[in-house]
């Protein structure tokens, strides 16, 4: 393939992930989130970017074999270990959370669908399921700075906040 039509394609396979990435933004309402929440959203447009940028220099024989189980299924004990451990007296705050988690292992499940296409497109593929990845790998890190949040305004809410591990007196 061209390197004018691979950017093409490329350039097609960033702007639909980033108007997903836009309306999963707007679902769960993440810039209400503060800074942090707007920082963790850009984490994606960074990646595409800078992905599109070096894009010239790659070859298809550079590109990597897709190891994502691994990092996956920890990432999924991790989970279990929170939701088992989550004191949280808020139902919307633990809904909210396993809303992300959900939605982060689907875009994750897509990545992993095979589509057979013609050999010259074989790279915009692996673009496309590399950013469904960046995708669900985001929403992970939202819902772990969610659950910290929530946390937090419990501990503070309830008084157990000490400061570089002090004891209480």
């Amino acid at each position: 393939m061209e390197r004018t039509e691979l950017r093409y394609w490329m350039g097609s396979v960033y702007i639909s992930l980033i108007a997903l990435w836009v309306l999963i933004i707007w679902i769960f309402d993440f810039f209400s989130l503060g800074l942090a929440g707007i920082l963790i959203c850009i984490i994606p447009l960074i990646s595409f970017v800078v992905t599109m940028y070096f894009s010239d220099d790659r070859e298809e024989d550079d590109e990597a074999p897709e190891v994502v189980t691994t990092g996956f299924l920890s990432f999924c004990l991790l989970i279990v270990a929170i939701l088992s451990n989550w004191k949280s007296k808020k139902v919307h705050e633990k809904t909210t959370f396993f809303q992300i988690i959900v939605a982060g292992v689907v875009l994750i499940m897509f990545s992993m669908i095979e589509i057979w296409v013609p050999k010259r497109y074989n790279s915009v593929m692996k673009y496309y399921r590399s950013g469904l990845r960046t995708l669900g790998f985001t929403l992970f890190i939202m819902a772990l700075y969610k659950y910290y949040q929530a946390n937090s305004d419990d501990n503070i809410a309830q008084g157990n906040v000490r400061l570089f591990g002090s004891e209480e007196s």
